[in-house]
């Protein structure tokens, strides 16, 4: 089977955007692996494209092009080929892992960052963009900084809004992908039509999206009636070296939030909706959370808006 030949969905999204607990219902879908996070188009497959550019252009030598490395074996579209190879191993034996599986769904935060090197990789992948709103995300991201996510969530409001800015506008960026793009609000997903919006998912990634499958994984995974163990003990696909050496599979204890909208209304102070706007007030704005960034209030003084970085 040809990379090609596998459909290859990817759920992007800014970390705590509710991306796993989507990516678990698709999981769970008969048709459907996805792995854990595999970081691999962020830690390998990105950066070999950087490797060759560089090489190509001579990196440090002053020489240039230097041609010396990999362009002096293959040409572009014979790396570019290699490359798919790599990831078409990968994702076979994903498939491979999941009897019946016919549709493959990566879902990595970090792949906000990688969106070019995946269109270059695998032309026809199809793309669902989870997007919640930057408020809440800010909020959640802050608690994890405290524990499990202090390596790389911001711990202020300020830092927070910019990753959440940064990820959802590189990803918008890829609306016309030739795969296709669906955007899908986290919001809508609480709400009391999310097994339609699961159904509507299901047609975009070409598996069966009969009602009442997702009326059932829908409840299997709704928040506030499982656990925190039972909402994250299925829909991924586990093989290689996890299982061989029986590696422990599990999440952080405090990995689920409070799972609900609007959490920033109690969490935020002055300060906080004052720093998020000068960050990120245009985009949430643009995507609708807001008529205007009149929400922010004008309480620290001295302040007035400014436009969004973009």
């Amino acid at each position: 089977m040809a990379l090609a030949d596998i459909p290859a969905v990817y759920v992007l999204g800014a970390p705590r955007s509710g991306t796993t607990w989507f990516q678990l219902m698709l999981g769970s879908h008969p048709a459907v692996a996805t792995p854990v996070e595999l970081a691999f188009f962020s830690n390998y497959v990105a950066p070999w494209y950087d490797a060759w550019t560089r090489q190509c252009e001579g990196g440090a030598m002053e020489i240039k092009p230097a041609y010396w490395g990999v362009p002096a074996a293959l040409t572009e579209t014979e790396f570019e080929e290699a490359l798919g190879l790599v990831v078409e191993r990968v994702y076979r034996a994903v498939l491979a892992a999941k009897p019946g599986a016919t549709v493959l769904v990566e879902k990595d935060p970090q792949y906000c960052g990688c969106v070019d090197a995946i269109r270059r990789t695998v032309p026809h992948a199809k793309f669902l963009h989870v997007i919640r709103d930057g408020r809440d995300v800010a909020c959640s991201m802050m608690r994890v900084a405290q524990t499990w996510g202090g390596l790389w969530a911001p711990d202020r409001a300020g830092g927070a809004a910019e990753l959440w800015r940064d990820c959802v506008e590189a990803v918008r960026a890829v609306r016309d992908a030739p795969g296709g793009y669906l955007e899908v609000r986290y919001e809508d997903l609480l709400a009391s039509n999310g097994p339609e919006v699961l159904r509507d998912v299901f047609a975009f990634c070409g598996v069966d999206d009969d009602a009442s499958l997702a009326v059932g994984l829908y409840e299997r995974y709704r928040y506030g009636k499982h656990s925190k163990d039972e909402v994250l003990s299925g829909g991924l696909t586990w093989s290689g070296e996890t299982v061989r050496t029986g590696a422990h599979v599990g999440f952080p204890d405090d990995f689920i939030g409070p799972a609900k909208s609007g959490v920033w209304k109690e969490v935020f102070g002055p300060e906080d909706m004052v720093a998020f706007d000068r960050a990120a007030g245009g985009l949430l704005v643009d995507l609708g959370y807001e008529p205007d960034r009149s929400w922010a209030g004008s309480t620290v003084p001295g302040w007035t808006p400014i436009p969004t970085h973009r």
